[in-house]
């Protein structure tokens, strides 16, 4: 939509305000100078403002003799580079047209006034606009391209045409989803914040623009911004200027604007605009809304606070009610403070959709979920308060739900029996931890003990490093002893020993036996250390009780030495295979002793030394292994 630049123009001096203007915010602002106070000279005025005016008044013609040649053409073949296309728009003080400016192949809008007789002080008042708005170079301020003087229409200002609508028609489309719908309400904060910019920027130079509202903020097809019409703005550097008292737009009229104080009016006047304007977005009339003419500006002057209704966001009714507090002091000082309060109300409000998305991730119903999906529920809830807390940091809503996400993990946890991370996420909670909770980690955590003890106590039984020095010195003496009474046994009798007594046979085995077990007994407490010291003293003291019982057997039944040596080596290979025994070649020796079972039954000759040498490479076999094997408990 092609919107022309606003023409604000006051009425004549006699003009009067009706109460359609104050309904409807009015379509100038500077009725109400021509109400209270006229913009010429009268009789009403100050010395200094009439001192002011004489000197705007005739200084306007010497500023036009400065003015250079700017032809304006109604058709392109007049050679001339502005070319009137179409009329923008009319008002009291001129008229605004569309122009294409040949040169550079663009449009553009020429203001001027009128053709009738040129009153000085008006033509003063397009000039001073000019000269204003053009020293205002910001990218939410309509750029002034020239200044200039046509022979036939006189000064004319050629500035950019604004292509769009302006903030009031926009607001007037999206007035029935204001203030509720959120994505809304944040485009129309953007605009607003937008103004903001451009009259922090106009401050910066000292100039106040005495006139915002939506009407006179034009919004681009693509999303420009412009504050329009500086035709009414503030000097507060100059020495001299036009004559300037109760200037404005009544509804939305600051308290010293409507009495005229000039020496009051300044950003902080801006700022109530701003605060009016923001009004006018959450409810949709402007702030000064009232009956008639006299109610409005008493309501101005009064400027009490706003009670707003539930579809307000509170934030937002409260920096409009410090934008407009009767009291400057007590506003916002700039526009760019007013800025950021708006900002906040935005970090505020997108920390609150955070934790209202984590609470519906916390509270999320249905069937107990696997524990992966429960946990990577509450992390991502979690994640999401802590991006509210980083926006907004102390914001309760955040910490409450961050409370109750955190207690959620610690009881799921608990319920999979994740005591370390449980008591991570207790850590986490301090005072806040329930009661209930607390005692069910307490509980989980000595439970978790007894079996951390546990297992503890089992690597420790099952660990072949413990006591390996002792073992390995009981089998180095067992293995020394029985080599000594085997060469013993040898020199006294070489013979394969089939034709020894019973009685020799069973000296000779039945005998060390009790060595053996007098030994066991002195390293008894070395040797129940571990599970695998316990397996070892089960060898020892069967193979002991073995020689004892079965030379003693085959005394008393006097047995042949063939008969009780087989017997023996049977009966240590069942031991082999069915004792838990901590030799790792188990299985091969008890495999020997049977093969050596049968050979000695095909060659009986044999049987005294196969009996020999299977019982000595099995003491061999457990000193070596216990010296660089890895020796570890059967039944590990």
């Amino acid at each position: 939509m092609n919107t022309p630049l606003e023409v604000l123009a006051p009425n004549p001096p006699t003009a009067a305000v009706s109460s359609t203007f104050v309904n409807e915010a009015g379509p100038t602002a500077a009725v109400v100078s021509a109400t209270m106070r006229a913009t010429r000279i009268d009789e009403h005025a100050s010395p200094d403002e009439r001192i002011e005016a004489t000197v705007a008044a005739a200084s306007s013609p010497s500023i036009v003799d400065r003015l250079q040649p700017l032809p304006v053409a109604r058709s392109a073949e007049s050679g001339s580079d502005l070319v009137v296309v179409d009329r923008l728009g009319e008002g009291g003080m001129g008229i605004v047209e569309l122009a294409r400016q040949e040169t550079l192949g663009r449009e553009v809008a020429i203001k001027r006034l009128h053709g009738e007789e040129q009153d000085p002080s008006i033509l003063h008042m397009l000039l001073d606009e000019a000269r204003t708005h053009g020293s205002l170079e910001h990218p939410n301020i309509a750029p002034i391209h020239a200044l200039g003087v046509d022979d036939e229409l006189g000064p004319i200002v050629v500035m950019k045409r604004v292509v769009g609508s302006t903030w009031r028609e926009e607001l007037a489309r999206d007035r029935e989803k204001l203030p509720g719908d959120a994505a809304v309400l944040e485009r129309h904060l953007g605009i607003l914040m937008q103004v903001c910019n451009a009259l922090h920027f106009a401050h910066s130079r000292g100039i106040v623009h005495r006139d915002v509202k939506t009407e006179n903020v034009m919004v681009g097809d693509f999303g420009e911004v412009y504050l329009m019409d500086w035709g009414i703005a503030l000097d507060k550097n100059a020495k001299h200027g036009r004559a300037s008292g109760a200037a404005g737009t009544p509804t939305y009229m600051a308290p010293e604007m409507v009495v005229g104080d000039v020496e009051r009016i300044d950003a902080r006047s801006d700022v109530y605009l701003l605060g009016a304007t923001l009004h006018e977005v959450l409810v949709g009339k402007p702030r000064h809304y009232r009956e008639n003419v006299h109610a409005v500006l008493f309501h101005a002057v009064e400027s009490l606070p706003e009670t707003y209704d539930s579809s307000v966001p509170p934030d937002l009714g409260a920096i409009c009610n410090r934008a407009c507090h009767a009291d400057p002091d007590l506003r916002f000082q700039t526009p760019e403070e007013m800025r950021r309060a708006i900002l906040d109300h935005l970090d505020l409000r997108d920390a609150r959709r955070l934790v209202d998305a984590a609470s519906e991730l916390i509270d999320e119903p249905g069937e107990p979920a696997p524990y992966e999906a429960s946990m990577q529920r509450l992390r991502e809830a979690s994640f999401a308060l802590t991006q509210a807390l980083e926006a907004r940091p102390g914001l309760r809503s955040a910490m409450r739900e961050q409370v109750r996400c955190t207690t959620a993990m610690l009881r799921t946890e608990l319920d999979h029996d994740n005591v370390r991370a449980a008591e991570a996420l207790a850590r986490t909670l301090g005072d806040d931890l329930p009661a209930e909770l607390g005692e069910a980690l307490e509980a989980k955590k000595r439970a978790r003990t007894q079996k951390d003890e546990r297992l503890r106590a089992f690597e420790r039984d099952i660990d072949p490093e413990i006591a390996r020095r002792d073992r390995l010195r009981v089998a180095v003496i067992a293995l020394v002893c029985m080599t000594a009474l085997n060469v013993v046994a040898l020199v006294t009798n070489p013979t394969p020993g089939l034709d020894i007594s019973p009685f020799r046979v069973w000296l000779f085995g039945a005998g060390p036996a009790p060595l053996a077990l007098f030994v066991v007994f002195l390293f008894r407490k070395r040797l129940r250390a571990t599970r695998v010291d316990r397996d070892f003293v089960r060898l020892a003291v069967g193979w002991a009780l073995l020689l004892m019982i079965g030379r003693s057997w085959g005394y008393l039944l006097d047995q042949s030495l063939l008969t009780t040596l087989t017997r023996e080596m049977l009966v240590f290979a069942g031991m082999l295979f069915a004792m838990p025994s901590p030799i790792q070649s188990r299985l091969s020796l008890a495999a020997a002793f049977v093969a050596g079972t049968f050979a000695c039954a095909i060659e009986p000759q044999l049987t005294r030394y196969v009996h020999l040498g299977l019982f000595y490479a099995t003491m061999v076999v457990i000193v070596i292994e216990l010296r660089w094997g890895k020796t570890s408990a059967a039944t590990a």
